[in-house]
């Protein structure tokens, strides 16, 4: 049995590893075979020219229409490795995660084999303890069974029609007075984490986006970026306030050593780009403190704070244009979540 991957490690695509700042591809199993044997291929320095290599290697693999898959694992291990290295970096690790899972279920069943009925009895296997999770892990299955027919490996989808649970749109607003509370038990935490707050309230940005910020983007007229979500391309113009905050992220040092030499407006210690596991980490640390300490009542999650600024702009045209959604509908359920105040008659 293999050894399971490091945290630092869990975030990048299949079979990728990270040695002394490079990106390696360490070829396994049918992966081995298609590459003629060569166990080790380097990918580069960075993020993006990673994936670009990555790409390009296991192309060359020709896990393309050609290649058969014989087990719905082989199927999932596929998916893996041409579809999810195409998608934003923070679903990288969630997929490959329920990727494992779904392949220790239904890993050894041929395509064909697998009907509606096992799928209900996964989602109600898993309801009790992850009702929204068995959503995601359903979802995912669809995708790669979606791409088995496009690939020729089945002609039919059994999980085309499923009824997935209900879930409920999260409401946790974040009050002015809780923010403040938890604003000043995240500075003695972490010295990014505060600015870190205030930049993501002022600008509505995913983490996603502002880990991957580099100093570079901030130019005279704004913060210029492209929203990995939507790829949408923004110009987030300067205020007072969004300069006071971008420069106390970029004077922050951290851990009271002098700061590291860095691209990233929000880097790590070694002066790279935070993963996703890694800055909620931080988050969640904080988050314990406060509560542990009797500063908060109820918890609430990093991202809403994205929530909160989506509540307090005055109307959901303007929270939509602000939050970079491309439905109104996503804004409106998801992400106005103050009360709407309603005028009497007289």
């Amino acid at each position: 049995m293999g050894r399971k991957r490091s945290a630092s490690n869990r975030h990048l695509p299949l079979y990728v590893t990270r040695r002394s700042n490079r990106y390696y591809l360490e070829a396994k199993g049918p992966l081995l075979a298609q590459l003629g044997n060569r166990k080790s291929f380097p990918l580069g320095s960075s993020f993006t020219e990673m994936y670009s290599n990555y790409i390009a290697i296991i192309n060359q693999a020709k896990f393309g229409p050609g290649r058969t898959c014989h087990t719905i694992g082989q199927l999932i291990d596929r998916y893996l490795l041409e579809v999810t290295p195409t998608k934003a970096v923070d679903g990288h690790s969630r997929e490959l995660r329920r990727g494992a899972m779904l392949k220790r279920v239904f890993g050894e069943m041929h395509p064909e084999a697998l009907t509606t009925l096992h799928v209900y009895e996964l989602i109600d296997l898993r309801s009790e303890t992850a009702p929204v999770g068995v959503n995601r892990d359903v979802s995912l299955l669809s995708s790669v069974f979606k791409k088995a027919i496009r690939w020729g490996v089945i002609t039919d989808n059994p999980i085309m029609n499923i009824e997935y649970n209900q879930e409920k749109p999260r409401d946790r607003y974040i009050t002015h007075e809780e923010y403040t509370a938890f604003r000043k038990i995240a500075q003695k935490e972490h010295p990014l984490l505060a600015p870190y707050m205030d930049f993501k309230y002022l600008t509505g940005l995913r983490a996603a986006d502002i880990r991957a910020l580099t100093k570079s983007q901030l130019k005279d007229d704004g913060i210029h970026l492209t929203i990995q979500k939507t790829q949408l391309k923004r110009i987030i113009a300067w205020s007072d306030a969004l300069r006071l905050v971008t420069n106390n992220l970029l004077s922050a040092s951290l851990t009271g050593k002098k700061r590291p030499h860095s691209k990233y407006l929000l880097p790590n210690r070694s002066g790279g780009k935070y993963t996703g596991d890694g800055w909620r980490t931080v988050f969640y640390r904080a988050m314990r403190q406060a509560l542990e300490q009797g500063v908060l009542a109820e918890p609430f999650c990093e991202h809403d704070i994205r929530a909160k600024a989506g509540s307090d702009h005055n109307s959901v045209e303007q929270a939509q244009k602000f939050l970079a959604h491309l439905s109104v509908k996503v804004t409106e359920r998801h992400y106005r979540r103050k009360p709407e105040v309603i005028q009497p008659l007289m």
